[in-house]
């Protein structure tokens, strides 16, 4: 049993070698943050839903069923959460998933369970707003979204997704200096396409007070030296105002 677990272990670390070379020439921090994360994800995932007796060798040669899909490990999760639902980690996993999927409705129920377990957590705050904010047929925050958004950066006033969508909540109110402020104070975190998206809002905000564009040279003058993957900051990149 120990053996197959090694076995299985190496394995998820090869894959993972093998996705993130490529990667690991050019951007070596986030390579390491995938080749270390993966296989911590993965086997948290089983230890939540998996079944420990699976890798017994009697257990195996009675079994011929096929891998279970995503649907089935979600109702295995969802069957994790009614059994024990103090499971914060299992209700932050099925919120994310149902998230990613567009299933907005049981996302923000699962996030709502989440927060009332974790009410200390910003990132379920700022997440479960940006949810919200996907229900709402026009597209505007809700005033439970902004409540959500004001305890996120209460909790951590440099939270990143929550000063975004606290500026683009503002931006839409019509507080054009608000949103600016707000923008402004996420805008050195940022580079590469995630910046020259948030500068886009950004110069929205600066023409309706009558200032002129934010240049492209101002706007690298003010970042880090430092690169950060535009798969980090994809809820700045997908933003569609209303």
């Amino acid at each position: 049993m120990s053996l197959f677990i090694l076995f299985s272990a190496l394995l998820v670390l090869a894959g993972s070698l093998f996705a993130t070379y490529p990667l690991f020439k050019k951007q070596r921090a986030l390579a390491i943050g995938v080749m270390i994360g993966l296989p911590l994800m993965t086997f948290g995932l089983y230890k939540i839903v998996g079944t420990p007796q699976a890798f017994d060798a009697s257990t195996l040669q009675q079994q011929d069923e096929p891998a279970p899909d995503l649907n089935s490990a979600l109702s295995a999760l969802q069957a994790e959460l009614t059994a024990h639902p103090d499971n914060t980690e299992g209700w932050v996993l099925l919120a994310r998933t149902k998230m990613t999927m567009g299933s907005f409705q049981e996302a923000d129920a699962a996030f709502k369970q989440a927060i009332m377990l974790a009410p200390d957590d910003p990132d379920l705050k700022a997440e479960r707003a940006e949810v919200l904010l996907r229900l709402s047929k026009d597209r505007s925050f809700s005033p439970e979204a902004v409540d959500l958004l004001k305890q996120a950066l209460e909790q951590n006033p440099d939270h990143e997704r929550a000063l975004f969508l606290m500026g683009m909540h503002l931006l839409q109110q019509g507080d054009f200096p608000q949103a600016e402020t707000y923008l402004n104070k996420l805008l050195p975190r940022l580079n590469g396409e995630a910046a020259t998206a948030l500068r886009e809002q950004i110069n929205i905000a600066r023409k309706q007070q009558g200032k002129p564009a934010l240049e492209q040279n101002v706007l690298a003058a003010t970042m880090p030296i430092r690169h950060i993957s535009k798969y980090r900051y994809r809820w700045i990149n997908r933003w569609h105002p209303a």
